[in-house]
């Protein structure tokens, strides 16, 4: 399987983690996030480039719910336990 994307700019990366792009003119632009397998926190982030100096963005990615700890399920006979039930009389 493969990805493709395709921008209307020279400026992309793929990351490992780390990357860097260079000579983005200074000014406002916009960033857009995108993973194969993640759903990134933002999208879209609003990046500033100064003349001269180094940008540094953070991505943040949620957890595919596949790989979120799975609720513990009952054996056959039990009760879910709750942590916030009462003990019974």
């Amino acid at each position: 399987m493969g990805y493709l994307a395709v921008v209307d700019n020279p400026y992309g990366a793929i990351s490992a983690p780390d990357f860097s792009i260079s000579e983005i003119p200074v000014g406002k632009w916009k960033a857009t996030v995108w993973h194969a397998d993640l759903e990134a926190e933002k999208k879209e982030i609003e990046v500033e480039i100064k003349e001269g100096a180094a940008t540094e963005i953070t991505v943040e990615f949620k957890a595919p719910k596949y790989l979120l700890p799975k609720k513990e399920v009952p054996k056959w006979g039990e009760t879910e336990k709750t942590p916030d039930a009462a003990p019974a009389p």
